[in-house]
């Protein structure tokens, strides 16, 4: 039924990504489940914090003294 379909969705935890597709990686599975986050302020509080996290680390633009 609709009602059982809404309760599930906002009641259950997702499937954790990598057990529908073994090859995600463990980071970017965190980032899925925190985008799927059931509490609102436990999301992404913003479209650049999700973007920062999907994207790689880049290399400080100076290098730290030795």
């Amino acid at each position: 039924s609709q009602m059982a379909t809404l309760y599930k969705h906002a009641s259950e935890a997702p499937t954790a990504p990598r057990l529908l597709n073994p090859k995600i990686s463990g980071e970017f599975e965190a980032v899925i489940l925190k985008a799927l986050e059931k509490d609102p302020c436990e999301r992404f509080q913003s479209y650049p914090e999700l973007i920062d996290a999907l994207l790689p680390p880049t290399e400080p633009m100076i290098p730290a003294a030795r």
